[in-house]
């Protein structure tokens, strides 16, 4: 996916998020709720920190992890 694509998937304008990806801004907590929401298996923690796993890793019961059971 490019950015012109990741843009308009989050339904922000490509130019702000080309200022973000540069380094030039940081992302708004709007922009970080979007990526959440719109790509469920991306862990908030490391969204935020940078720590941890990028991806969520599903139970073995099959259901993604819980929102409440990161430590940010």
């Amino acid at each position: 996916m490019n950015i012109a694509q990741f843009a308009k998937t989050l339904g922000i304008h490509q130019a702000a998020l080309a200022h973000i990806t540069s380094g030039r801004l940081k992302p708004s907590v709007d922009v970080l709720t979007k990526i959440v929401n719109r790509f469920e298996d991306i862990n908030p923690g490391w969204l935020l920190t940078g720590k941890g796993s990028m991806k969520i890793t599903p139970h073995v019961e099959g259901e993604f992890i819980k929102m409440e059971n990161f430590n940010v």
